[in-house]
C-alpha cells in the first residue's frame, strides 16, 4: 500500500484566511514553516507550500503542478480564468507571457525615459510618478472578458 503526500504531510488546522491571519500573517507564517516545507490545511483541503525553496520548485515543474486546471480555491472563478497567462502551462503560457511582457521589458521601459519617448495625450512628457508607466502601457496589454 502507497502512502500519499496528504498522509506523510504535517496537517494543520490553522486558516490563512481569517481576518487576523490576513491582517497579520507573519506569526501564522512562521507556525507553518515550522511545521514543514509542505503542511496540509484541512479546512480548505489543501497543501500550503511554506519554504522558498519548494515554491521555485512547484512553480518550475508546471507538468507536476499545472495551472491550466485553475489557481483559485474556487472553481467558478477557475473556469472563468481557465487560458489566460496566470491559468495556463508550458507552450500556450509562454505565448501569453510574450505579448504581455513586452511592454515592460528593460528596453521597452528604457524607451519610455528617453527623449521622444512616453508622451501624454497633450504630447508633453509626464512628470515620472509611480503609476504612470502602467498608465501608459495599460492600452497594449491584452484584456480578456
Amino acid at each position: 500500500m502507497s502512502v500519499t503526500l496528504a498522509e506523510k504531510a504535517p496537517t494543520s488546522t490553522l486558516d490563512p484566511y481569517t481576518d487576523q491571519a490576513l491582517l497579520n500573517p507573519w506569526p501564522l507564517y512562521r507556525e507553518l514553516r515550522e511545521m514543514g516545507p509542505v503542511v496540509w490545511l484541512e479546512k480548505h483541503g489543501m497543501f500550503a507550500l511554506t519554504r522558498y525553496d519548494v515554491v521555485v520548485k512547484a512553480l518550475r515543474d508546471w507538468e507536476a503542478f499545472p495551472s491550466s486546471f485553475g489557481v483559485m480555491m474556487n472553481d467558478d472563478m477557475n473556469q472563468i480564468l481557465r487560458g489566460n497567462t496566470l491559468c495556463s502551462d508550458g507552450d500556450a503560457h509562454h505565448r501569453l507571457r510574450r505579448v504581455v511582457i513586452r511592454p515592460i521589458t528593460p528596453a521597452a521601459l528604457t524607451s519610455l525615459t528617453e527623449e521622444g519617448g512616453m508622451r501624454g495625450r497633450s504630447g508633453r512628457r509626464p512628470a515620472m510618478r509611480q503609476g504612470t508607466i502602467l498608465r501608459d502601457t495599460e492600452s497594449s496589454q491584452p484584456i480578456c472578458r
